[in-house]
């Protein structure tokens, strides 16, 4: 009876390591999957903020009133 016990607890035992393996390797998977989502939504953040500031930093040089006037330049 005791031997009996004894191997049900092992069996439980070893149960719930296969369970707790298998959720740490879906858990692996999706942290993955995230970090790879965040990779790309990094990247185009890094663009969208490069071509912002270019776009700015050429509006505000191009409109600067003690630059060339545009106007008369090209007429």
């Amino acid at each position: 009876m005791r031997l009996h016990r004894v191997a049900t607890k092992i069996c439980d035992t070893v149960e719930k390591f296969e369970l707790r393996a298998v959720h740490q390797i879906k858990q692996d998977a999706n942290q993955l999957e995230w970090k790879k989502i965040a990779l790309v939504i990094d990247r185009l953040l890094f663009w969208v903020f490069t071509i912002a500031t270019f776009v700015s930093a050429s509006l505000i040089l191009f409109s600067s009133p003690y630059g060339p006037n545009w106007e008369t330049v090209f007429n």
